[in-house]
């Protein structure tokens, strides 16, 4: 590939073929189901984390209706990463890291993610936690007329980061990417189940040729008992199932796709306040704060996928017209000073450098290209830092954050790599919750990750400081022995009377005895 006709120069980043570009339409994710107990390896950016049931099923990360046909579902590519150790292993204190190894890595909180001006505002939090609750809290959100066109979710009361705001069943479901087969379901449907679902949005995609699909697939034309004004009817009701459907479903595991009355109520923004994936433990779709959201505040999720965070507004205009019917019109496409189209060609740019960089033979002609292990470190803490400018809290960070805690551990950064280790547990939870049990399954949860670094790190005779011991224990359970150590230490330092008030008095001096000779008799027993 020529890259030199991607860049225009190193201070602006102007990507000029999109369309060529390694990134612009990423292959599907995969799960890594192979993550080793013995060695450390450098993690893809693109390399997926997302919730499946099994290696190769939909993504349950799940982007709102991304590819529907009115025939067939199309195949889903498979794709893997080879690992690659770049650098020696070094101390922390000797690494000569292009930041100081004893900073706190970089790390999204609460105090930098404000509300979009033009959102309705009632009263700030008194203090912003995160909340993992198995079950939605009452009154979380509401659903009425949005500004955006139709009807959207608005926040009932503030919600802070982290927070399950929905946990929806299927109102309905089909078990693969063939939309005729949403009549079936629909017509079984109860009188108010069907109202909930004639109420959602229907926008007709020409391009599913929906009325040849239900012509070929519904009438049974050697039936003479059907009337020609009946047939047409019929033709049209089956054309608006399959179009609610189409703009309104939810990838589920094995390549089922399912309608969720709330969440297909959630409208869309390039830049989200919350996360959708389909829960396996659960059976449910749930919806999470990625920020603090305040009380009126639209709830908005990004119906495209994680891919069009690299993309500038146009390409993604014409990704929604074409799908969706609508222009979209958030703060990123609003923005009329080119900044976040430059910062969303700048993560392209970076994270093709880094792709280049692991596949283990960088074009050091190519200033994209890391040449070192520290300057891959380095430019993943660009990516890091323009996700979180970009108000991008979601899968793009945990990638980003796993990428960096590998980086680290090669080059022996051990202390920064468990603390941006402890950073994607943190993301992963406020966006999926506690029921990770799918991805521990296939070994790509954060916490499998930080287990297979303590082991790492016990093999380097490296202990991790308490605190930040603590800190991970306390977002994933996974204990270090050195909080063991502790513990015990705290449990016998002190006697019942010594405490804080205690008086204390010096020991009394005691003069030896003087040592006198054993009987001989006592001599033998003793031998």
């Amino acid at each position: 590939m020529d890259t030199s006709s991607m860049v225009s120069d190193f201070g602006k980043m102007n990507v000029r073929d999109q369309k060529n570009h390694p990134l612009d339409h990423p292959p599907a994710d995969t799960t890594d189901t192979t993550t080793s107990n013995t060695a450390s390896s450098n993690t893809s950016f693109t390399e997926s984390i997302d919730r499946d049931v099994a290696p190769g099923a939909g993504a349950s990360t799940t982007s709102k209706s991304k590819s529907v046909s009115a025939y067939k579902q199309p195949g889903i590519a498979a794709n893997s990463v080879e690992s690659h150790s770049p650098g020696a292993d070094m101390s922390d204190s000797e690494s000569g890291s292009p930041t100081k190894p004893t900073s706190s890595p970089l790390k999204a909180t609460a105090a930098e993610f404000k509300p979009s001006p033009h959102q309705p505002q009632s009263g700030a939090f008194d203090s912003f936690t995160s909340s993992h609750n198995p079950s939605s809290p009452p009154k979380l959100f509401e659903i009425g007329p949005s500004g955006r066109g139709g009807t959207g979710v608005f926040a009932a009361q503030n919600i802070p980061l982290g927070t399950r705001i929905i946990c929806d069943s299927p109102l309905l479901t089909i078990p693969s990417n063939q939309l005729y087969l949403v009549w079936g379901p629909y017509c079984r449907l109860g009188n108010a189940e069907k109202r909930q679902f004639d109420a959602l949005y229907f926008w007709e995609n020409t391009d599913l040729h929906l009325e040849q699909a239900s012509r070929m697939c519904l009438l049974d034309y050697t039936d003479d008992a059907i009337e020609s004004d009946d047939e047409e009817e019929l033709i049209a009701e089956h054309v608006r199932v399959m179009g609610i459907f189409a703009v309104n479903n939810f990838e589920m595991p094995k390549g089922a796709l399912g309608l969720f009355p709330n969440g297909a109520r959630l409208n869309h923004s390039c830049v989200p306040n919350v996360h959708h994936s389909y829960n396996p433990t659960l059976n449910k779709l749930t919806v999470h704060a990625v920020r603090d959201i305040f009380q009126g505040e639209e709830l908005v999720m990004n119906y495209m996928g994680q891919h069009s965070h690299f993309w500038t507004h146009t390409k993604r205009w014409e990704y929604l017209r074409s799908r969706y019917g609508f222009t979209c019109q958030c703060e990123a496409c609003s923005d009329t000073t080119g900044t976040n189209d430059s910062r969303r060609e700048m993560l392209q740019a970076l994270v093709w450098g880094l792709e280049e960089f692991h596949k283990g033979q960088p074009d050091e002609g190519h200033f994209l290209i890391p040449s070192t292990g520290p300057d891959a470190l380095a430019q993943a803490e660009q990516v890091i830092t323009l996700l979180i400018q970009q108000g991008l809290f979601a899968m793009e960070l945990t990638r980003a954050y796993r990428l960096a805690s590998s980086l680290a551990l090669d080059l022996g950064y051990h202390q920064k790599a468990l603390e941006y280790a402890s950073n994607e547990a943190e993301v992963e939870k406020n966006i999926f919750g506690t029921e990770l049990d799918d991805l521990k399954k296939h070994g790509t949860a954060s916490e499998v990750w930080i287990k297979n670094m303590f082991v790492i790190l016990k093999d380097k005779q490296y202990t991790p400081y308490t605190r930040l011991a603590e800190k991970i224990y306390n977002i994933t359970g996974v204990k270090h022995e050195v909080l063991a150590d502790s513990s015990d230490h705290k449990s016998s330092g002190r006697g019942k009377k010594g405490g804080k008030n205690s008086k204390r008095t010096s020991p009394k001096k005691i003069s030896p005895k003087k040592k006198e000779p054993r009987p001989q008799e006592e001599e033998k027993d003793a031998v």
